[in-house]
This record gives structure tokens, C-alpha cells and sequence, in this order.
């Protein structure tokens, strides 16, 4: 069976769409052409994603497809960089679609009804000073899933906030100075969610690995293609996106959303194992 995604939370292919949409309207024949071509790739790919084998988490056929697709991309990219280039975001959705669609299966394939949201998503919430309910501040975040919802007075209006559990950004490299930005809005998601995780995720490195990030509030970073970038020029290219690293990523996801989904048992019960804080 065939799973069911929400096409709000399909990146890649919403801005596929975009761009064929653009194309149909002012672009070039040859632009035309390419749009088409490269939707069919994208068909294909999506086609050669193995559910099944994802659920008994195995990821390599998948990961060979994401990385088929993915070289691909770059191509088309490098074909026309006016059209598909960084700017437009084209490459850049590739692994935030593939993330929640790994995702999304496996929540479900464990009986769990997870709730997502991208631009709308809640970073800080505060009562507001002049008494007007709450104060909310909102991020566009790669990746944010969560297990409930509430609703909080918003100025003269109420608001429906998806409670985040995992947030995760995703990016091509990240150097020092992007992940000292994210690790700000790490702190402020904790602030206002002391139990939600935050994720980095990125394809290669630009900072030194001498540098210790354990004592921050970031509270995994995943390289995906296990590599620095300084050492893919050198080598003369990137090396294939990891199917170990994307498997403990989700992985990761999912152990977070099964603890998010636990009942708490009673103190009493806790005291007889000892452990009263779980």
C-alpha cells in the first residue's frame, strides 16, 4: 500500500510544481523541456522508495535512490542556474521531503499520529506584556513534529499551535557561524519547550572537529555524507549521502516521539524501581 503524505509538507515536489507552473508561463522552451524531465526523475525516484524495507530499517536501496536523485538534481541544477539554482531553493528540498517521508511512515507503522508544521511553526511562546494573551514568535523550521495541540489566546484571537517534540534544520554545510545561530534558536524553543529535541542536519562540515559541541543545546548534529567540506574539494567531490547516518536519524526521531507518547506511571509505581524522575 501505497502511504499517504500531506502535500503541504512535500518540499521538493510543491516547488517542482512552482516551477512548471513558471515554466508554462514565461519560460523558454527549452526550460519547458527540462521541468518535464526533471518531474519524471523526481516520479521515478519516489517510485524506488521501499517502505517496507524502511520499516524493518533497512535504508540502502532508498538511499541509493536519494542519492541517484540527488546527483541528478545537481546536474539539472548546473544546467540551468538561473531557473534551478540554490536560490530557489530547488536542491535544498530535496532531503527535507525525504526526512518527513521516512518519518511520517515510521510513526505510523507504530501507531503514532503525529502532527507536523513548517512556516508556522511555534519557536517561543510568552505571556504577552500587556495582557493580551500570548506573545508568539514563529519559524519557518525545515522539520517540526509533534504529538498534540493547544490552543492559546493570541491578542483578540485564539490559535491553534502544533506543540513541537523533534525540530530539526537541514542544510547543504554548515560552518561556525550558522550553527552558533542555531544554537540560539535552540535555546529558545527550550525555553518555552524543555522537552523538545533539536537536530541539525547537514551534509558536510566547515568547522574544526576539535570544536566540542556536546555541552549545547543542539542536541544532535548528523552529517549526512560524513565529510568536511574542505575534504570533498580536495577529493574532487562529495561523497554519496550515508544510509547509517539517515537511519539514526530517523531512528532518532522516532525514539524521541515514542518517549514523547508514554504515559507517565504513578510515583508509587516509580518508587518500587527506585527512580522517581523518568
Amino acid at each position: 500500500m501505497v502511504p499517504q503524505f500531506e502535500e503541504e509538507f512535500l518540499s521538493h515536489r510543491n516547488n517542482l510544481l512552482q516551477k512548471r507552473k513558471v515554466a508554462q508561463q514565461t519560460g523558454s522552451p527549452e526550460q519547458k523541456k527540462l521541468v518535464l524531465a526533471t518531474l519524471r526523475l523526481y516520479d521515478d525516484f519516489i517510485a524506488k522508495i521501499d517502505y517496507a524495507a524502511l520499516n524493518k530499517g533497512d535504508l540502502n536501496s532508498t538511499v541509493a535512490a536519494l542519492n541517484e536523485y540527488y546527483d541528478a538534481a545537481k546536474k539539472i541544477e548546473r544546467e540551468d542556474p538561473a531557473f534551478f539554482g540554490w536560490r530557489s531553493n530547488f536542491v535544498g528540498s530535496i532531503i527535507p521531503e525525504f526526512v518527513y517521508r521516512t518519518v511520517d511512515v515510521l510513526l505510523r507503522n507504530h501507531d503514532l499520529e503525529p502532527y507536523y508544521s513548517k512556516g508556522d511553526s511555534v519557536l517561543e511562546i510568552s505571556p504577552d506584556p500587556k495582557g493580551k494573551g500570548f506573545r508568539i514568535i514563529r519559524k519557518d523550521q525545515d522539520f517540526c513534529v509533534g504529538f498534540s495541540k493547544m490552543r492559546v489566546p493570541e491578542g483578540q484571537e485564539e490559535t491553534t499551535l502544533v506543540v513541537p517534540c523533534v525540530a530539526a534544520e537541514i542544510k547543504t554545510n554548515i560552518d561556525i557561524n550558522k550553527i552558533n545561530g542555531l544554537e540560539y534558536t535552540a535555546k529558545r524553543l527550550k525555553s518555552s519547550f524543555p522537552g523538545a529535541k533539536y537536530i541539525l542536519v547537514t551534509e558536510t562540515l566547515d568547522f574544526s572537529l576539535l570544536d566540542n559541541r556536546a555541552s549545547g543545546p543542539i542536541d544532535e548534529v548528523y552529517v549526512l555524507r560524513k565529510q568536511v567540506r574542505s575534504k570533498a574539494r580536495v577529493d574532487g567531490g562529495k561523497a554519496p549521502l550515508q544510509p547509517d547516518v539517515l537511519g539514526q536519524l530517523v531512528n532518532d526521531i522516532l525514539g524521541a516521539a515514542k518517549r514523547a507518547n508514554q504515559s507517565v506511571e504513578h510515583v508509587y509505581e516509580r518508587l518500587a524501581k527506585g527512580r522517581l524522575i523518568l
